[in-house]
């Protein structure tokens, strides 16, 4: 999450002939103010036990808050957990006043959550989130639910994300994820919780199919337990996946890329059935792989390559000692792998598929690719298809140095590439 900069709001020259300027303007002079804004008392305080009843929330700052947050409205910018009624937060000089709709229940232990979206009159933004917790009856059980939301389709983290805990009798409890798309929740009465999170953009309480969105494992939570999970969340789709384009990564690989995240694991035997264009023949597709299987195919050629020059003589041209030291191979190795996985341990998904063609292919051309049935990572499966796609030019051959002679020398080259063992094949049209 990037911070935003602090920039001092200037100062407004209010002139008038018969009356001062009346509106709150950030003072002209002396040193410039760079503190964030801090919380000096909130009322009712820390661990108090209140009766139910339509009181107010006061938080008393040091200096005069903004009426204007750094992102949202002032009713964002106050978190009441349970959430019981509509919250309304109130601007008051140095201090909001925050009342809930129906005011304070009985029987509930309430956290309140001052997010750090509020800042001063020189765009000095609080620091960190602040909470505390009052009571209306029950005691104050020294628990904590906390997790991480992140995305299902990329693993990284998703910030400002509401999650909710619900109890047995639909009893909503409210965290926001923070910058690495963590949250917490302190002192819940002991129970089962189901969770869900969801981006209420529209700020109508309630998970819209256009909203990201997500469902967590139920919890089981004691008096004295922390809780920690973990689940993913991702827009809602309604459509399988669709063939969207091309691109040739060699003389004979092509990469095939969806519209959607496909499931990494859904075997691809029989998903591409041929590439073929009317003009000419082309070669047949030998095997279809997952990004990460033609990774995989990759460095065993790799090996194979490091294996043949070791039985090369050994070259004699002194190199150069640098200093510079490798990292070890296992640790290197270990880093990249971790890379494809999600936080549960599934692989992070792909768009893409890669085609190993049985002989070389051109570019600049456009084909048709037969499919059968593809997923995404929603369970969405389109069933036997066509796909238009159509490859780039292969780049211009630099002139000989000679053009008048032709090199009897030259390798032609071929494009071929070792092929994986094959066990499917593909068609294609010759």
């Amino acid at each position: 999450m990037t911070r935003r900069a602090y920039v001092p709001w200037a100062a407004a020259v209010c002139t008038a002939v018969a009356a001062a300027c009346a509106r709150q303007e950030a003072p002209t002079g002396g040193p410039q103010d760079r503190r964030p804004p801090v919380i000096v008392e909130v009322r009712p305080d820390t661990f108090a036990r209140i009766d139910a009843g339509d009181d107010k929330i006061r938080i008393q700052f040091d200096e005069a808050i903004s009426e204007s947050p750094s992102t949202g409205t002032l009713d964002q910018a106050v978190q009441i957990s349970p959430r019981t009624g509509e919250v309304r937060v109130k601007h008051a000089g140095d201090a909001l006043e925050v009342s809930i709709e129906g005011g304070f229940q009985p029987g509930v232990l309430y956290r309140v959550t001052v997010l750090p979206v509020l800042r001063d009159r020189f765009q000095n933004t609080l620091l960190d989130p602040f909470e505390w917790v009052f009571s209306t009856g029950p005691d104050f059980a020294p628990n904590a639910l906390a997790g991480e939301v992140w995305d299902r389709a990329t693993g990284d983290p998703v910030p400002s994300m509401d999650v909710y805990a619900v109890s047995g009798d639909s009893v909503r409890y409210v965290a926001r994820t923070d910058s690495l798309g963590l949250f917490v929740m302190r002192y819940l009465p002991p129970g089962a919780y189901g969770l869900r999170s969801f981006d209420d953009r529209n700020r109508n309480d309630s998970a819209d199919a256009f909203e990201i969105q997500g469902v967590g494992d139920a919890v089981t939570l004691g008096p004295a337990d922390t809780a920690l999970t973990s689940f993913w969340v991702m827009l809602p789709d309604t459509t399988p996946p669709q063939l969207a384009q091309g691109e040739k990564i060699d003389s004979t690989t092509v990469r095939l890329i969806f519209d959607d995240p496909l499931d990494p694991e859904q075997p691809l035997d029989g998903v591409v059935r041929g590439m073929y264009r009317d003009s000419a023949n082309t070669p047949g597709v030998v095997r279809a792989l997952h990004p990460w299987r033609y990774e995989i195919y990759l460095d065993s050629i790799r090996v194979m390559a490091e294996a043949t020059a070791a039985l090369a003589p050994p070259d004699t041209t002194a190199v150069a000692d640098t200093g510079a030291v490798a990292p070890p191979p296992e640790e290197e190795a270990a880093e990249e792998e971790a890379e494809l996985f999600l936080p549960n341990g599934e692989r992070i998904p792909s768009r893409e598929i890669v085609l190993l063609m049985r002989g070389p292919i051109e570019g600049g051309s456009t084909y048709t690719v037969a499919l059968g049935p593809v997923a995404n990572i929603s369970g969405l499966v389109r069933e036997e298809s066509e796909g238009i796609i159509r490859l780039d030019p292969d780049p211009e051959r630099p002139p000989a140095a000679d053009s008048t002679a032709a090199d009897t020398l030259a390798v032609p080259d071929t494009g071929a590439v070792a092929l994986p063992p094959p066990d499917t094949v593909g068609v294609g049209r010759s």
